[in-house]
């Protein structure tokens, strides 16, 4: 479909050796943005930059977005 993401940024991925699909559309290619796993104590005291980041992967065909930590998917040019 080539809606959410720019077809050159599109990975499929595996975790635990399992191809990745969306829960939604059964989709399998999908971009991939970092996000930042804020806390509110970090926020409170101005450290946010030292929050955790997670690895986003937005479904090209729905939109919809998964978050997995680094080291636990791996991905592969779509």
């Amino acid at each position: 479909m080539g809606t959410f993401v720019e077809d050159a940024n599109l990975v499929t991925a595996t975790v635990a050796g399992r191809a990745l699909t969306c829960r939604h559309c059964d989709g399998t290619r999908f971009g991939v943005r970092r996000i930042k796993l804020n806390t509110s104590g970090a926020e409170f005291f101005g450290f946010a930059w030292a929050n955790r980041e997670s690895l986003g992967f937005i479904c090209d065909g729905c939109g919809c977005i998964e978050e997995f930590l680094e080291g636990v998917i791996e991905t592969f040019r779509a």
